[in-house]
C-alpha cells in the first residue's frame, strides 16, 4: 500500500485501505515513497504514525518500508530502502509465504462469500418453513371447518326432526278430534247439500294446513341453520386469507440467490387470494352451493318435504274417503244411521292408525333426505375451497423441491469450509 512519506495521512488513501483490508481481506504491506525528502527523524515519526494507524485498522504487525526511487536510480542502493523490500519478497517466495498468502486470500474470499450468503440462506429457509407450515395449517383449518360444518348439519337435521315430531304430534291430535263419529256424520250428510261443508272440503283444508304448518315451520328453522352454515364458511375463508396475507409480507428479495420458482410466489398467493375473495361474495357462494343462503333452506326442506307430504296426504285423502264412503254406503243400503255410526267408529281407528304410522315412517325418510341434501351442499363448498388451494399446495411442493437442494449444498459447503479452515489454522497457514 503506497503512501507519500511526507503526508501519509490522506483520508481517501486510508478509506481505500479499509476496503482492501476488510472487504478483500488482503495482506497489506506499506511503502512510504519519496523518503529522501524528509529528515531521518521526521521519517521515523511518519513510519511510526503509519504503524499506529494500521493497528487502529486491525492490521496486526504491519510491515512498513521507506523507499526513495531517486536514490535507487542514482545507484545508492544502500540508502534507497529497496533492499529490504527485495529481501522481503525473496523471503516470501523462498519460504512459501507467497503461497500461504494466496491460500489465505482464497480462504478469506470463501469465508466472505459464505458470510454474504448466510443471511439470504437463512431467509430462504425461513420462507420455506413458513410456506410449508402455512400449507399444512390451511389443510388443518379446512379439515376442522369440514368437521365443524358436518356437526352443524347433524345438529340442524336433529332439530328439524324434533320440530317435525312436535308438529306431527299436533297434527295427529287434530286428526283424531276431527275424525269423531258425529263430526264425520255431520260433514258427510251436510256435504250432500253444501259442498263447502263436505267431508272432502275438510280433507282438502286439513291437507293444506298440514302442509303449510310443516313446511313453514321447518323452512324457518332450516333457514336459520343454513345461514349459520354459510357464515361458518365465510369465517373459514376469512381466516385462510389472514394466513395468506401473513406469508405474503415475508418475501425473500436476494441478488445473490436466484431460484426460478420463487419468482412466482407472489403471483400464486395473489391468485389464490383473488379466488378466495370471489368465493366470499354472495355470487361466489351461490355458484358454489347452487343456491343463495336464503333460498337454500327452502330448497333443502322443500325438496325433502314434497316426497314426505305426498305420502302422508295421500293417506289422508284416500284412506279417510274410502272408509267414510264405505260407511255411507252401508247407510244408504238401508241399514240406518246407527249402523253408519258403528261403521265409522270401526273405520276411524284404522284410519287414525294408518295416518299416524305414515307420519312416523316418513320422519325417517325426511331425516335421510334432508341429511343427503345438506351433505351434498357440504361437499360442493369444501370441494371448491380445496380446489382453490391446490394451486398454493402445488407451489409449496415445487418450492420445496427447488430450495431444499440449495440449503443442503450450502450446509455442505459451510461444513467443508469450516473443516478446511480448522486444518489450515492447525498448520498455522492462516497466521
Amino acid at each position: 500500500f503506497v503512501l507519500f512519506a511526507k503526508n501519509p495521512y490522506q483520508k481517501s488513501a486510508w478509506d481505500f485501505l479499509d476496503y482492501v483490508s476488510v472487504n478483500w481481506r488482503k495482506k497489506v504491506v506499506f511503502i512510504l515513497q519519496q523518503a529522501d525528502l524528509l529528515r531521518p527523524e521526521n521519517l521515523a515519526t511518519n513510519v511510526q504514525q503509519v504503524r499506529d494507524y494500521a493497528a487502529q485498522k486491525q492490521i496486526t504487525s504491519p510491515r512498513v518500508f521507506a523507499t526513495s526511487a531517486e536514490l535507487e536510480f542514482e545507484g545508492d542502493h544502500e540508502n534507497s530502502g529497496f533492499a529490504p523490500v527485495r529481501q522481503y519478497i525473496r523471503d516470501m517466495v523462498s519460504t512459501g509465504e507467497s503461497y500461504k498468502i494466496k491460500l489465505r486470500s482464497v480462504s478469506s474470499t470463501t469465508q466472505k462469500l459464505i458470510e454474504a450468503l448466510s443471511e439470504d440462506i437463512q431467509n430462504l429457509q425461513l420462507q420455506l418453513q413458513e410456506d410449508r407450515a402455512t400449507a399444512e395449517r390451511i389443510r388443518q383449518q379446512i379439515e376442522r371447518g369440514r368437521v365443524r360444518s358436518q356437526a352443524e348439519i347433524d345438529t340442524l337435521v336433529s332439530r328439524l326432526c324434533d320440530r317435525y315430531e312436535t308438529i306431527s304430534s299436533r297434527i295427529k291430535l287434530e286428526f283424531r278430534d276431527s275424525l269423531s263419529v258425529m263430526t264425520v256424520m255431520r260433514r258427510s250428510f251436510v256435504g250432500i247439500f253444501n259442498k263447502e261443508a263436505s267431508l272432502q272440503t275438510w280433507i282438502n283444508g286439513f291437507k293444506e294446513r298440514c302442509q303449510t304448518e310443516l313446511k313453514t315451520s321447518l323452512e324457518e328453522l332450516s333457514n336459520e341453520g343454513a345461514q349459520h352454515f354459510v357464515d361458518g364458511i365465510r369465517q373459514l375463508l376469512e381466516g385462510l386469507t389472514v394466513d395468506l396475507n401473513a406469508i405474503q409480507t415475508h418475501q425473500v428479495n436476494s441478488n445473490t440467490i436466484s431460484i426460478k420458482i420463487l419468482e412466482r410466489r407472489q403471483e400464486v398467493i395473489e391468485s389464490v387470494k383473488a379466488k378466495v375473495s370471489n368465493l366470499l361474495t354472495d355470487d361466489g357462494l351461490t355458484r358454489a352451493l347452487g343456491s343463495e343462503a336464503e333460498s337454500m333452506a327452502a330448497e333443502i326442506v322443500g325438496g325433502a318435504f314434497v316426497a314426505v307430504a305426498g305420502t302422508i296426504l295421500h293417506v289422508v285423502e284416500f284412506a279417510v274417503a274410502e272408509a267414510i264412503m264405505n260407511a255411507i254406503g252401508i247407510a244408504f243400503a238401508g241399514i240406518g244411521i246407527i249402523t253408519l255410526a258403528i261403521g265409522i267408529a270401526w273405520q276411524r281407528k284404522r284410519i287414525i292408525t294408518k295416518f299416524e304410522r305414515a307420519l312416523d315412517s316418513e320422519k325417517s325418510r325426511f331425516n335421510a333426505d334432508v341429511t343427503d341434501r345438506l351433505n351434498q351442499k357440504l361437499s360442493l363448498i369444501y370441494e371448491e375451497v380445496e380446489r382453490i388451494f391446490v394451486q398454493f399446495y402445488d407451489y409449496v411442493e415445487r418450492e420445496t423441491d427447488a430450495v431444499t437442494p440449495v440449503l443442503d449444498q450450502y450446509d455442505a459447503i459451510q461444513t467443508d469450509a469450516k473443516e478446511l479452515f480448522n486444518e489450515m489454522a492447525t498448520r498455522q497457514l492462516l497466521q
